[in-house]
C-alpha cells in the first residue's frame, strides 16, 4: 500500500481583497479520496492559497497519520515562502529583507504547525495553473465556486465537497467518515480548547477548561487567540481541521 498522501490545493478571490474561497483534494494511502472547501467573506488571494495548504496538511495528518504528504499547488507565494523564505523570516523576527513585517504571519505559523504534524515529511510540488493538470483544475474550480458562494452570503464554515457536484476522475465523493454538517453557530475567539478521550471542547473561559482537564491523564489544552491558531493546535494534536467546526461548545 502506498504511504504517501497526494494533495492538491488552491485559493481564489473574486476581488483582492474580497470574497474568497479555498479548496483541497486529497488521495489517501488507503485509496480514499476527499475534497474539502471553505472561504471567507473578506480576504485576499494569498490568504486563501495559504488556507488551502494548511487545510491539506491538517486533513492529511488526521486521516493518514505517519504518511508522507505531497502538496501540489500553483501559488509561487506559498511555494517560495515555505521553501525559501521561511527560515530567514523566523531568524529575523518575522521581518523581510527590507525590514517590514512579514504579511500573514498567523497563517505561516499555522502552516509550520501543519508541516510538523505530518511525521513522514512534506514535499512541495509547484504546478502551472490552468495548464491541464487534473488535480489543479479541480481545486481551482471548487475554490472559485466557493468564492462566489461567499460573495452572496451562502458560504458557512468548512465542509466536505462532493454532494451536488460531479466527481472528477481525480477525486470522488468524500468518505462518509468525514462527511458532516457545518456548524450553524460560529466560534468566538479567543477561546480555550480541551481534548480528553478524543473529545474536543471549545470553552469560552479558562475556569471551564481547567475543570475539565485538571487531573485527567493525557488531557490537552490550549488558549487560541484566533481561528488559525486553533487550526495549528489541532494539527499538532493530530486532528483534522473539521474537528474545530464540530467541537462541543462550553460557555465557561
Amino acid at each position: 500500500m502506498a504511504t504517501t498522501v497526494r494533495a492538491w490545493c488552491d485559493g481564489s478571490c473574486l476581488k483582492n481583497p474580497g470574497p474568497g474561497g479555498w479548496a483541497v483534494a486529497l488521495v489517501l494511502p488507503d485509496g480514499r479520496r476527499i475534497e474539502r472547501v471553505g472561504g471567507e467573506r473578506h480576504t485576499t488571494n494569498n490568504r486563501m492559497e495559504m488556507r488551502a495548504a494548511i487545510e491539506a496538511l491538517v486533513l492529511a495528518a488526521g486521516e493518514a497519520p505517519g504518511a508522507a504528504v505531497e502538496v501540489w499547488l500553483d501559488s509561487r507565494y506559498v511555494q517560495d515562502g515555505i521553501s525559501r523564505h521561511l527560515p530567514r523570516w523566523r531568524r529575523c523576527g518575522w521581518r523581510t529583507v527590507n525590514g517590514g513585517a512579514v504579511k500573514n504571519q498567523d497563517l505561516w505559523l499555522a502552516l509550520v504547525a501543519g508541516v510538523e504534524a505530518c511525521g513522514a515529511g512534506v514535499s512541495w510540488r509547484w504546478v502551472e495553473g490552468h495548464a491541464g493538470d487534473a488535480g489543479n483544475e479541480r481545486v481551482d474550480s471548487l475554490a472559485q465556486a466557493e468564492a462566489r458562494r461567499q460573495a452572496v452570503g451562502e458560504g458557512r464554515g468548512t465542509r466536505d465537497a462532493g454532494r451536488g457536484l460531479t466527481p472528477s476522475p481525480l477525486v470522488s465523493r468524500p468518505s462518509p467518515r468525514v462527511s458532516r454538517p457545518a456548524r450553524s453557530v460560529e466560534l468566538t475567539f479567543p477561546l480555550y480548547l480541551s481534548l480528553t478521550d478524543r473529545r474536543l471542547v471549545a470553552h469560552g473561559a479558562w475556569p471551564g477548561c481547567e475543570a475539565r482537564v485538571k487531573g485527567v491523564s493525557g488531557a490537552k489544552f490550549k488558549k487560541c487567540r484566533h481561528r488559525e491558531e486553533a487550526l495549528a493546535t489541532l494539527a499538532a494534536w493530530g486532528l483534522p481541521a473539521s474537528a474545530l467546526d464540530l467541537a462541543e461548545q462550553a460557555g465557561a
